[in-house]
């Protein structure tokens, strides 16, 4: 038995060609009725909108830190927050909040940090960092740096003659300073 095979995979099921395209014939009419237009939803049965996840935001006001702690009369101790129960994805759990304490090593002629400066400390709660804590610095202006290297250099961009202290200058030039 004999025939020309348009596709080699005939001859290896043993299949004619006419045997094919019968069986391609069904399948396409089968698809057919499966392929339904979308049906408008029945009254009262409106898909459920789906949920926003919520994400915690850190917001820190320039004033209201420096502010705070003067008017108080409270010195940079750690505050703790309240513990939550660490679920399958929860958020990171806030440890230290407050005044930063590192060592400058005299970057820009500072020995000490100015005023307002905040740092926060934030622990991880789940996955395969948990317990791991992660150090962030902000700006007088809410600006948020992640590494002591990233604040050394901000700091060294705030005393440049061109930027005069504008901390939105400091910004977008303070990467490409090399310490």
């Amino acid at each position: 038995m004999a025939f020309k095979s348009v596709n080699p995979s005939y001859t290896k099921t043993k299949i004619s060609q006419e045997a094919y395209l019968q069986q391609r014939e069904r399948q396409a009419k089968a698809l057919q009725y499966c392929a339904l237009p979308p049906q408008p939803p029945q009254p009262g049965q409106e898909p459920k909108p789906k949920k926003a996840r919520k994400q915690k935001a850190i917001t820190i006001p320039a004033t209201a830190t420096a502010a705070g702690a003067a008017a108080s009369g409270s010195s940079s101790t750690p505050t703790k927050s309240p513990s939550r129960s660490s679920g399958g994805n929860a958020p990171p759990e806030e440890v230290f909040r407050g005044t930063p304490e590192e060592d400058l090593g005299g970057v820009a002629g500072l020995t000490a940090w100015p005023t307002g400066w905040v740092k926060i400390l934030m622990e991880r709660k789940s996955g395969k960092g948990k317990g791991t804590r992660d150090r962030y610095w902000f700006t007088p202006g809410g600006k948020k740096l992640r590494s002591m290297s990233d604040v050394k250099k901000f700091l060294t961009a705030m005393t440049l003659p061109e930027i005069a202290g504008d901390e939105g200058k400091a910004w977008k030039i303070y990467k490409s300073i090399q310490l």
